[in-house]
């Protein structure tokens, strides 16, 4: 959760956040924001 948000994402609720990503996975997850991310400096 620490990773996450230090990447900005927002939790309403941070305890169903946790549960979510133990059925979903986080690398599964990871996919559907890939298009959010913002452009890294090379």
């Amino acid at each position: 959760m620490e990773i996450l948000k230090s990447r900005g994402i927002l939790f309403d609720d941070e305890q169903a956040a946790i549960e979510c990503l133990k059925i979903i996975s986080y690398f599964r997850l990871a996919n559907y924001w890939k298009p959010m991310e913002s452009d890294k400096v090379k």
